[in-house]
């Protein structure tokens, strides 16, 4: 019994020392950012798919798929109104500037002649391979009890759903081989906000509500978050690729760090982060 609570003992002090030595390197690699450059790209364009239940598809079945997909995307309330390369131009500008408030010197595609010439010691290139959006509509229901009688009410809501392939690359030159692939998915949802009602003339409990609907205002300041989200997980991509190579032969990484550059604490985490597609 006492050996196995001395081995257990060894264990957690053992972890803790490994934790420590990683959050150490991580901390290192925080106070050498501003000798860290990147290179941002986006791609040149976007997938846009219609996948709403409410979708006519009637007279496609002898089109090609392109063809299918465009007369589909037509038939959205949001996705067909958005301008790909605003969308993509604040993502990018958005991206850049989050790796700066990283200390990190960032650079988009237009710059490429002074990444190529900074004199930063450790380069990467962050390459967005694909991008799709998808536009979706899911029914949400709405239970409340009124005086021990249970009321639903069904409501329907929009969304959109993004999607990003990346590739990151520890050279200033494109190399897929050395490509680190990785993925990352969000979507922006409408709000319902309502509540069951008494119609007097009618004798009938009924749900009223008001739906905070989505805009292409909404969908460019999706692309802003998702530029600043991006920026921070290509940064802790980085920063744990580090802390991985620096440890001693033999010790592997137990835990990946996310760094928050405004109140400058490092926290573990488990899904916060770019999800990997492959190890390099």
């Amino acid at each position: 019994m006492k050996r196995k609570h001395f081995f257990y003992i060894l264990l957690i002090s053992l972890l803790f020392v490994s934790c420590g030595t990683e959050r150490k390197l991580a901390r290192k690699f925080v106070s050498q950012s501003n000798d860290i450059a990147v290179l941002v790209v986006v791609p040149e364009f976007i997938f846009k798919f219609n996948e709403r239940s409410d979708k006519n598809t009637d007279d496609l079945k002898n089109l090609e798929q392109y063809q299918k997909d465009s007369i589909l995307v037509a038939q959205t309330l949001v996705l067909k109104d958005v301008d790909e390369a605003v969308f993509l131009s604040v993502l990018e500008n958005a991206c850049v500037e989050t790796m700066k408030e990283f200390n990190v010197q960032a650079f988009t595609l237009n710059q490429l002649v002074d990444f190529e010439q900074n004199s930063a010691s450790k380069t990467w290139m962050m390459n967005i391979s694909q991008l799709e959006m998808q536009e979706f509509n899911s029914e949400e229901w709405i239970a409340q009890y009124i005086f021990g009688i249970r009321y639903d009410a069904m409501v329907d809501k929009s969304g959109i759903n993004v999607a990003s392939w990346f590739e990151m690359i520890p050279s200033k030159i494109y190399d897929h081989n050395m490509a680190q692939r990785l993925y990352s998915e969000q979507e922006i949802i409408e709000e319902i906000e309502g509540d069951f009602r008494y119609d007097e003339q009618s004798n009938e409990i009924y749900y009223s509500y008001n739906t905070d609907s989505l805009s292409v205002e909404k969908i460019y300041n999706f692309a802003a978050y998702l530029g600043h989200l991006y920026g921070g997980y290509a940064y802790d991509y980085i920063m744990n690729d580090y802390v991985k190579k620096q440890l001693p032969d033999g010790k592997t990484q137990t835990r990946f760090f996310r760094y928050n550059p405004y109140t400058k604490q490092l926290f573990a985490t488990e899904s916060d982060r770019f999800i990997f597609l492959e190890e390099k």
